[in-house]
């Protein structure tokens, strides 16, 4: 391919579990997880770098869809972590984890992937699927919590040289 002009471009490794055969995960005490609700949107805005102002009604709505749910990881009452799933035809999709720098290490991500699964079994999904970097904090959690790799793509881009127009 490379003679071809292609190069390599990034990686994207989808992790499933069947959320009935998780495996249970010790948590860090002092990690307190809530569901975000409608209530509560305004902390996972904050948490997001998002002016309050900013969010219509259409998007505090699918924040706060029966379908989607959000996540937050608390450390002493503070928002420090945020994860959200999806929910279609018996499938869960994890995504969006993200835990502010200086609270990383600290139990958020794994707090916050238990509370999804949970989610995921109360509503007999028979699959969850995440996608993470390899070889990462996430993927590491992942493994743990006994998900195996599902499949990888590779994205490859075509370098196209375009002849200089003629002076003609």
């Amino acid at each position: 391919l490379a003679t071809e002009g292609f190069s390599y471009e990034s990686s994207d490794f989808v992790y499933c579990l069947r959320p009935q055969q998780q495996v249970e995960q010790r948590g860090a005490a002092n990690v307190e997880v809530q569901k975000v609700t409608r209530e509560s949107l305004e902390a996972l805005l904050a948490l997001m770098d998002v002016a309050v102002a900013d969010v219509d009604q259409t998007l505090r709505d699918r924040f706060c869809a029966p379908d989607f749910e959000y996540y937050l990881a608390l450390i002493d009452d503070k928002p420090v972590a945020r994860a959200s799933v999806f929910f279609f035809e018996g499938v869960a999709w994890f995504n969006n984890a993200v835990t502010e720098d200086p609270f990383r290490g600290r139990g958020c991500h794994t707090a916050l992937l238990r509370a999804r699964l949970v989610a995921a079994r109360e509503r007999d999904c028979r699959l969850a699927v995440s996608d993470t970097v390899y070889g990462s904090a996430s993927h590491r959690n992942l493994l743990r919590a006994g998900f195996q790799l599902g499949f990888s793509t590779a994205e490859l881009k075509r370098l196209v040289l375009v002849p200089p127009a003629s002076a003609g």
